[in-house]
């Protein structure tokens, strides 16, 4: 791996305490990095990836002043920063199987653990440019495929994969992106989107189920409070996408999660049905092409409208 191939790269690393991070930043000179920025906090990092783009976050998980999985899981899903591919690479003394599969869920490229060296933090710099994963997008997750071939198989609902941008690839190689940025963040949007419409559809029928007395369910107040952060976030993205004219029915959504969380004794067959009618809309109208089946979904959310007043 040629030290030329990292001149330009700007690199940052979030460690606290003094001697590691002297050692990785060592490693990671030794490498051919030149542009090292270091943090000693969660917060120190997520102030800068506010201010600055980065191209590669190298991070210790004992940070700090917050979590360093938050921060992953807040780059990934678009919170933190303007690059939610930036490659990930954490590290830490105590790879605890509850910590891994935290680093897993946050969306982070890979897990190294210490001590550090030249030849492992090279491999894994490798993996990430020559063996990049392709990234998946879920109601909770956005981050490398980790699935294998026969899990997919087994997989109820083909999850599409989607090449995303690698700023250390491009910049190391001198290769371009396999599809740009702007239209790799449109089709996460979509992804999420769609994620979120089905999952929106999921919990709706488990409400539905446990007021109706036909299912009840001990989790039905979590179950609610999902509903309305789901479909806030919903809110948020849909307006980045095609899908951008069921906005309202959003709101709407959350409007009537928070209706029914502050009075879950005085719900009534029509909460219900207009929950019904507002998972159907959604559903309907980002899961499909087809003009006839639009027009179905855009009487819904008329017909909603006019029954609001």
């Amino acid at each position: 791996m040629s030290k030329s191939k990292f001149d330009n790269i700007e690199v940052v690393l979030g460690d606290a305490m003094p001697m590691s991070r002297r050692t990785v930043t060592g490693i990671l000179q030794n490498l051919g990095f030149r542009g090292v920025s270091y943090f000693k906090s969660v917060e120190e990092l997520r102030q800068h990836f506010a201010e600055t783009e980065v191209d590669l976050l190298v991070c210790d998980l004992d940070l700090p002043e917050g979590s360093s999985v938050e921060l992953f899981h807040e780059i990934r899903h678009g919170s933190a920063g303007s690059d939610p591919f930036v490659p990930i690479l954490a590290y830490t003394w105590e790879p605890r199987q509850e910590l891994v599969e935290a680093v897993i869920k946050a969306g982070a490229d890979m897990l190294l653990t210490m001590p550090m060296s030249v030849s492992k933090m090279g491999d894994g710099l490798n993996a990430v440019i020559e063996r990049r994963r392709p990234f998946v997008v879920t109601t909770d997750y956005i981050g490398p495929d980790r699935c294998t071939g026969e899990e997919r198989e087994e997989e109820e609902e083909e999850i599409p994969v989607i090449a995303v941008p690698n700023a250390l690839r491009r910049k190391a190689t001198g290769q371009p992106d396999e599809v740009p940025v702007e239209e790799c963040l449109r089709r996460v949007q979509e992804q999420k989107v769609e994620r979120h419409a089905y999952q929106v559809g999921y919990l709706t029928n488990i409400i539905r189920e446990h007021f109706s007395g036909q299912t009840p369910d001990k989790a039905i107040t979590a179950h609610i409070e999902r509903l309305g952060f789901v479909a806030a976030d919903l809110r948020q993205r849909i307006g980045d996408t095609r899908f951008r004219h069921q906005a309202d029915l959003c709101q709407t959504i959350v409007g009537v999660a928070e209706n029914l969380a502050a009075n879950p004794g005085g719900v009534v067959d029509r909460d219900l049905q207009l929950l019904d009618h507002l998972a159907t809309a959604i559903e309907l109208a980002v899961n499909t092409d087809d003009d006839a089946t639009l027009e179905a979904a855009g009487e819904i959310s008329s017909a909603i409208r006019q029954a609001q007043g």
